[in-house]
């Protein structure tokens, strides 16, 4: 038995730390987790987050553009006679504090934010248009943490409106950066 004995101790030692190492739980982007996980994930300033999963829409101040993922060209734009905002895309982001609901345009001449009740924020740009389908898609978030039930955008008489649906009443703060309107709502 004595000369079993290092064995023995080398395999032991060798089970413990293998099975040490078996609790860290280290998550790779795009892989899931065990059934209970719970994995919040942020977006983070430098972006790294949407290079990362391959994310294909719009990243504002990091992705403008919209490309066709196959041959890298820019999608083709409706020919427009005079200088019309165009809505073309309405987006969410978790933050770490807030939510953020982003409505990318061309340029924009005059926008109105009103909260007709505590649980609704509606935003409406004058004379604008919604070239396309995609953009009029309801963005459900109801299953991230933070209080923006849904987001929808239509066409309007007069422009275009987009109304945030909130699960439960929140305040929120809003800028303009150049071609963007930032909504940034309390989770």
């Amino acid at each position: 038995m004595t000369r079993f004995a290092p064995v023995l101790a080398l395999l032991a030692l060798l089970l413990w730390d293998r099975s040490a190492t078996a609790q860290e739980v280290k998550l790779v982007p795009g892989s899931s987790g065990r059934v209970g996980d719970v994995i919040e994930v942020f977006v983070d300033e430098r972006g790294d987050i949407y290079r990362e999963l391959r994310y294909h829409g719009v990243v504002p101040n990091l992705r403008d553009d919209l490309r066709a993922p196959k041959t890298g060209k820019r999608p083709k734009s409706p020919k427009v006679r005079r200088a019309v905002p165009l809505v073309s895309w309405v987006g969410y982001q978790q933050m770490r504090f807030s939510s953020r609901v982003f409505i990318q345009t061309n340029h924009l001449s005059h926008y109105t934010i009103q909260k007709p009740d505590p649980r609704r924020i509606v935003v409406f740009i004058d004379d604008a248009k919604i070239p396309s389908r995609q953009t009029l898609r309801p963005l459900i978030t109801s299953q991230y943490q933070g209080s923006v039930a849904s987001v929808k955008a239509r066409r309007v008489r007069g422009g275009a409106e987009i109304t945030i649906t909130l699960s439960r009443p929140a305040g929120y703060l809003y800028k303009q950066e150049g071609r963007y309107v930032f909504i940034d709502i309390e989770r």
